[in-house]
């Protein structure tokens, strides 16, 4: 296989994977936050992957392991939810172009009951 030809097919493989990922996203969105919530067309626009009534959600999927220091941060949010009953949550923070930024970080699981929400429209 040549060069041109594998990296077509590697493409190729991501763009599935990628939407596969994105029709999760909108599952789980649709499931965990109780809301009517569809996919937007990939056709070039600069558009979110997911949306809702009131949210937009940008898709980024990463064939790696999460960062050990991300699952760290992760396991001292829950150890501080099981001792005060409260929600965790990690706030990553990084230096753009000189300012400092704040991101924050939340897991988001399928509800208890991994009932699907289902809505009549189509994505």
């Amino acid at each position: 296989m040549t060069k041109k030809s594998e990296n077509q097919r590697r493409g190729r493989n991501n763009k599935r994977r990628g939407k596969a990922i994105e029709r999760e996203v909108l599952r789980l969105v649709r499931a965990v936050f109780q809301t009517h919530a569809w996919r937007n067309p990939d056709n070039g626009d600069q558009v979110a992957d997911v949306e809702s009534r009131d949210s937009v959600y940008e898709v980024k999927s990463n064939q790696r392991p999460t960062p050990a220091r991300r699952v760290k941060a992760w396991s001292q949010a829950k150890e501080a939810e099981r001792q005060t009953g409260k929600k965790p949550y990690v706030v990553e923070t990084y230096i753009d172009n000189g300012k400092r930024t704040f991101w924050l970080v939340q897991e988001v699981c399928w509800p208890e009951t991994n009932e699907e929400v289902s809505w009549e429209d189509s994505e």
